[in-house]
């Protein structure tokens, strides 16, 4: 198109982080909806086979074309999608889960 600058970063978060900041702002999440919650499985399935099944096709095909131009963090962003995040937030409770119990337990030696 003739662009001489690439554009800025493209902003994402993940849905947890999302969700923790709405919250954080006081804004009514009443109609939030937490993609991690196991009611919402089959949806959240599906969900990261389109994902990842996007980010092959643009990362492998789209962006191979002589006709585009990435710029910043767009490849990045795209190799995230394959990414789940419930199952990073899952490592991080679980960690976080792990700490407590350690520090309860050299409390509880000492």
């Amino acid at each position: 198109i003739g662009f001489d600058n690439p554009f800025p970063a493209i902003p994402h978060a993940n849905s947890g982080e999302a969700a923790q900041k709405k919250r954080k702002r006081n804004v009514n999440t009443e109609r939030l909806m937490d993609i991690c919650d196991p009611i919402y499985k089959p949806i959240h399935d599906e969900m990261m086979i389109i994902a990842r099944n996007a980010s092959a096709w643009i990362l492998g095909y789209f962006v191979q074309s002589a006709d585009v131009v990435i710029s910043g963090n767009f490849e990045d962003v795209v190799k995230g999608w394959n990414e789940d995040p419930c199952d990073t937030r899952l490592n991080e409770e679980v960690q976080n889960q792990k700490e407590v119990l350690l520090q309860e337990d050299s409390s509880s030696r000492s």
